[in-house]
């Protein structure tokens, strides 16, 4: 007689088998949906969850990066930096204004030459006494004729170039503003031109026509700038007989050439490397020479400060450091686009780091499920 249990029909085994595994397969699924909620579930508030810090190799807390803080931080670092662009910036705009300045206490009086002199050649040095620190303007029959400034000295030298016959020279005071202090003494001198040798005349002989003097005048009778900054002035050569070869003494060891075909005018350039002696002053010289050997010459300064004057009395002015601010921007610009695009890829690489970890995570779960 067979067993009862070998009797029982085959449908009855198969559901049978298939209702002891399902409870399995549940369970075990249960079991790794749970490993899945552990791994990525948040530690708790008492717990601290240790990363390895990619930059320097040491094991920190995963809150320590603070990425609200170093955003604001770099934000505030470009406002500092823009705001103080902005100023430099204003620094190097030239501002025409008329303002009330600070006078000369005394007026600028010539010394030398002596009132009524007479000189064979054009070119003469005109010495005085005036205060210090002003700009010393001399004016030949009322027109400029060059420019300085007064030494600590209390002392102005300036050349000038004779017209022919009787010559008024005048030299007035100004500040740094263009404002006149009191008028100076007037000194009158006379240019006697040497005579030509005579010649027997025909009645077929052209008479030669008359020369008029060599001249160089400007409408700058001084200017101001910064070290590294270029200066430009404009002259005007007349008179003589062209063409002209023009020389430029810069009063820092270099030395211009200029060849000017006819009469009218050019510019001339010139870049200073430091500041000054005193005030930052430079005393430019410029000569002319025509074809016929005659020559002239005009002085003017150049005043080249690393900040600007406020007065000229107590030397009142910006630090040296902030009047060089502008050249430094050109530095500190690029050096703040590669911090912020340095602190833009840490957040990147972060970010991307913390999605690979999840990812891993993921994949470590559903491996488990196998």
């Amino acid at each position: 007689m067979a067993h009862p249990k070998t009797k029982k029909p085959l449908k009855k085994r198969l559901l049978r088998v298939s209702s002891r595994k399902t409870p399995v397969r549940r369970a075990r699924i249960t079991r790794s949906r749970a490993t899945t909620k552990l791994l990525v579930r948040k530690p708790k508030t008492n717990q601290r969850h240790f990363s390895h810090h990619s930059h320097t190799a040491r094991v920190l807390p995963h809150h320590h990066t603070s990425y609200p803080s170093l955003i604001f931080l770099t934000v505030v670092l470009s406002v500092f930096i823009l705001a103080f662009g902005a100023i430099a910036k204003s620094a190097t705009l030239t501002v025409t204004a008329a303002v009330t300045g600070p006078l000369p206490t005394a007026p600028a009086i010539i010394t030398s030459p002596l009132d009524g002199a007479s000189f064979p050649d054009p070119l003469v040095t005109v010495d005085g006494t005036c205060s210090a620190g002003y700009v010393v303007k001399l004016f030949r029959n009322g027109v400029f004729s060059g420019s300085t400034l007064c030494t600590v000295g209390n002392t102005f030298t300036i050349q000038v170039t004779l017209t022919a016959g009787h010559n008024d020279l005048n030299a007035q005071i100004y500040n740094f503003i263009d404002q006149p202090g009191l008028p100076g003494n007037t000194i009158g001198v006379t240019y006697n031109v040497p005579a030509t040798p005579t010649t027997t005349t025909t009645p077929t002989s052209i008479p030669q026509a008359k020369v008029a003097p060599l001249l160089l005048e400007t409408a700058t009778q001084y200017q101001g700038a910064l070290p590294g900054h270029e200066i430009v002035w404009t002259i005007k050569i007349s008179g003589g007989t062209a063409p002209y070869a023009i020389s430029v003494e810069w009063n820092d060891g270099s030395v211009d050439v200029y060849s000017q075909p006819t009469a009218g005018t050019f510019e001339i350039k010139h870049t200073y490397a430091r500041p000054g002696s005193y005030k930052g002053a430079y005393f430019i010289k410029v000569r002319a020479s025509d074809s016929q050997q005659r020559q002239a010459v005009l002085q003017v300064v150049a005043l080249i400060n690393e900040s600007t004057y406020i007065s000229p009395i107590n030397n009142t002015s910006w630090p040296p450091w902030f009047s060089g601010l502008s050249r430094r921007l050109t530095v500190i610009w690029p050096a703040l686009g590669l911090a912020i695009l340095m602190l833009i890829s840490y957040i990147i690489g972060r970010l991307a780091g913390g999605t690979i970890v999840l990812k891993r995570t993921h994949v470590q779960a559903h491996n488990s499920r196998r």
